[in-house]
């Protein structure tokens, strides 16, 4: 969804770019439609990474090493399951559990993502 509405915004851009002061709500709503899922899918994979470990389905992680793992799961069950943490505490704390440190907000989010 946030592809196919990132690609509307990117033709209503390119459509429209002579008329930079004019309100176009089809493109405001893809825009918002475009953050909205990219935030939500960011949170189910985090959500997602802490829970496979914390239910020890974590084969595919094995690579973290044992001690990685048995931090990871006891930070999960101090957080209750990430409901009252933010997206970026939880990411933060993905990164930092796993070695990389904590979240460069001057750096390219892209990249940032590509290292947990």
């Amino acid at each position: 969804m946030a592809e196919h509405c990132a690609r509307f915004t990117a033709d209503y851009d390119n459509k429209y770019r002579s008329d930079r002061s004019a309100f176009h709500i089809h493109q405001r709503a893809y825009t918002m439609t475009v953050v909205t899922e990219a935030v939500a899918f960011v949170e189910a994979l985090i959500n997602e990474f802490f829970v496979d470990i914390h239910d020890s389905h974590a084969d595919r992680y094995d690579s973290l090493g044992q001690e990685t793992l048995k931090r990871i799961r006891e930070y999960w069950t101090v957080a209750g399951s990430g409901n009252n943490v933010s997206i970026l505490t939880k990411y933060e704390m993905a990164r930092s559990l796993c070695g990389h440190g904590t979240y460069n907000q001057g750096c390219d989010a892209n990249i940032q993502l590509g290292l947990v």
